[in-house]
């Protein structure tokens, strides 16, 4: 049976086990101001990317409940918009990465393909 813990128990565990800590320490310690700035830059873009996203999510689930789960033309615009900014923030972090919008497409469609070919688009994991 699982261990009832309270809730200072779980928060000092997370504390125990927030191994990032050392690593943002030892990068803050070490790194040079390009590195800096690359990190704020990839951070920004993939926290943008994240958010549109969420904004992307939070317009569907509006669907059922504002609309009785029918897409219509305004929602159909208002996606429209929050997909804009994940493509744009899509664009950012590949740009971040040294990566073209066109190398992640061309490598998830080989990789879509590679796995229907295996039969194996059920399942989880990056590597199936």
């Amino acid at each position: 049976m699982p261990k009832k813990v309270s809730i200072e128990e779980y928060e000092d565990m997370v504390i125990e086990a927030a191994i990032y800590k050392e690593a943002v320490d030892d990068f803050v310690d070490l790194a040079k101001l390009d590195d800096v700035a690359k990190m704020l830059s990839v951070f920004y873009a993939t926290t943008g990317l994240a958010g549109e996203a969420g904004e992307v999510a939070n317009k569907v689930k509006k669907i059922l409940r504002d609309n009785r789960g029918v897409i219509d033309d305004e929602i159909r615009q208002k996606v429209l918009g929050e997909l804009g900014g994940v493509a744009w923030y899509l664009t950012a972090v590949s740009a971040e990465f040294d990566l073209s919008l066109t190398d992640v497409l061309e490598y998830n469609f080989n990789q879509i393909k590679d796995r229907q070919e295996r039969d194996v688009l059920h399942g989880d994991g990056d590597n199936r």
